[in-house]
């Protein structure tokens, strides 16, 4: 492309201009807004002043009609309120009710009514009392009289009119006078400039001589010559020091290539590591899963046997004793179900099905209920709530998450456990909140460690495992998780999801 080629609206003077005229015109339009603005608020002030005169006025000059009941000076007195340009209509009225006079114009015609009825209303009506200053109180009629704004604020409109025109054309005028500046002061100069650049040799940069600006050999444009100058002689040096990088890039592309293979020898390496551990992890859960209950099984059947056929026997040490390797047992079986849980939410393959989870919530809470008969427990469950994930794994996370708040709200004679969805900009975050025992925040980082509790276990039962694999199995769903809480004022565990959904509809 040639410099004649370029369109006159590309042309850095034209758009130059455009920008100072742009920012002309913003300026102007914001000071003469300014300026009308303040105008309206005198002219405003100064036919509220007139208006009152006019009606204190009117009133003194009525009261000695209404008392009289005259009829020729009432009308000689709403005569003389229409000479105003701005009263349109004037009546008095006895005490009695009785017109004593009235008289009425048309409004003019304006152009401007749109205008006044956006910043105010185009008729007012003014009622004044006709009293005596020594009896306030004692009225002896009234006069009514209704303003048109709209005449009252011609004078305002047309010296905002002039404003507003003048500013138009003062930026024309600018237009055009920044375009002849703009051309000879930088354009032209540019354009010599670029001329010089394009006549350099590629291949030998720093041979070619570029000539100054006129004039402008200290000015911005005398600074990018010298400064295109020395790129010059760089970029001559530099086409050297390039012939020698990639004569260095392709002796190091075949050690890249070897460094390649090493690598991906390495990820199969780790990958098959990484799968026997897995072997290994899935044959310790298979070995807690059946090796370890056998024993379990074991102990507590014969102590079972023990205290049912030898209970006469025994004394009430003894007794404890047994019961004490029941519950022990018992507390086990609890632990081993939690670990084979905890190590089933890292283990194995994960389906993506459409999940419903108010449905689920449901079913937990109502199945707390059928156990837990004599407890009164209300809950709120969101409905509609769908999530994307593995169907076993969302459930066990439910499960403990509102298996804790049935848990810590026994205490409670008004427990409540909520489960909804909130948003944050576009993040959807899911919630369990109940308002139950609570706990100490300063202690929140242990909650989701495995066998770490913030309860006494002589107050609320638990293996300390339940959140350790809520917090995988919301890692494994690529969320995070996180809770919130205030000691015997209740706590609340919120958590997203990777594919959560957006709530389909509340009904």
């Amino acid at each position: 492309m040639t410099l004649k080629e370029i369109p006159a609206h590309r042309r850095i003077s034209i758009r130059l201009a455009k920008i100072g005229v742009g920012v002309a015109f913003v300026l102007g339009l914001f000071l003469g807004a300014v300026q009308v603005w303040l105008d309206y608020a005198k002219e405003k002030s100064v036919i509220a002043e007139n208006i009152e005169h006019t009606l204190r006025v009117a009133k003194h000059s009525a009261v000695p009609a209404a008392w009289r009941m005259d009829e020729k000076l009432s009308r000689g007195i709403v005569q003389g309120l229409l000479d105003h340009a701005f009263i349109v209509k004037a009546e008095i009225i006895s005490d009695l009710g009785d017109v004593l006079a009235k008289a009425q114009i048309e409004s003019p015609q304006s152009s401007t009514l749109w205008l006044t009825q956006l910043i105010t209303q185009p008729h007012s009506i003014h009622r004044i009392v006709l009293s005596d200053k020594t009896d306030s109180e004692k009225g002896y009629g009234e006069i009514i009289i209704t303003i048109n704004r709209d005449t009252a604020f011609q004078g305002f409109y047309n010296r905002s009119f002039f404003v507003l025109i003048s500013g138009l054309i003062r930026n024309i005028i600018l237009a055009i006078v920044l375009v002849f500046v703009f051309y000879f002061v930088l354009t032209r100069p540019l354009i010599d400039l670029i001329e010089g650049f394009r006549r350099i040799d590629p291949h030998k940069p720093d041979r070619t001589s570029l000539p100054s600006p006129t004039n402008m050999a200290k000015d911005e444009l005398g600074l990018l010559a010298s400064t295109l100058r020395s790129y010059l002689v760089v970029s001559g040096e530099h086409l050297k020091e390039r012939s020698r990088v990639e004569t260095a890039l392709q002796e190091s592309e075949s050690y890249i290539k070897q460094i390649n293979v090493e690598l991906e020898k390495r990820v199969r390496d780790r990958t098959a590591q990484l799968a026997a551990a897995n072997k290994e992890l899935e044959s310790f859960a298979y070995t807690v899963s059946h090796d370890l209950r056998s024993p379990l099984r074991a102990i507590s059947g014969f102590s079972d046997i023990l205290y049912s056929d030898c209970s006469d026997k025994l004394n009430s040490d003894e007794k404890g004793y047994l019961k004490n390797i029941q519950d022990c047992s018992t507390e086990m079986s609890d632990l081993i179900d939690g670990l084979l849980t905890l190590s089933r939410s890292t283990l194995g393959t994960s389906s993506q099905d459409v999940i419903d989870v108010s449905t689920i919530a449901n079913e937990i809470m109502n199945s707390h209920r059928l156990v837990d008969t004599e407890r009164l427990v209300t809950w709120d469950i969101m409905k509609n709530i769908s999530v994307t994930g593995d169907y076993r794994l969302i459930k066990t996370l439910l499960d403990n998450l509102i298996g804790n708040a049935w848990k810590y709200t026994s205490k409670k004679q008004n427990a409540h456990i909520e489960f909804g969805v909130t948003k944050n900009g576009e993040e959807t975050i899911y919630f369990v909140r109940d308002n139950g025992a609570g706990f100490n925040m300063d202690y929140a980082k242990q909650l989701f460690l495995p066998f770490k509790r913030l309860h006494n276990v002589s107050e609320f039962e638990g293996t300390g495992i339940g959140l350790a694999t809520v917090q995988r199995i919301v890692h494994r769903h690529g969320g995070r998780i996180w809770a919130e809480a205030e000691v015997d004022k209740g706590a609340t565990f919120f958590f997203t999801l990777e594919n959560g959904y957006d709530i389909a509809e509340n009904n």
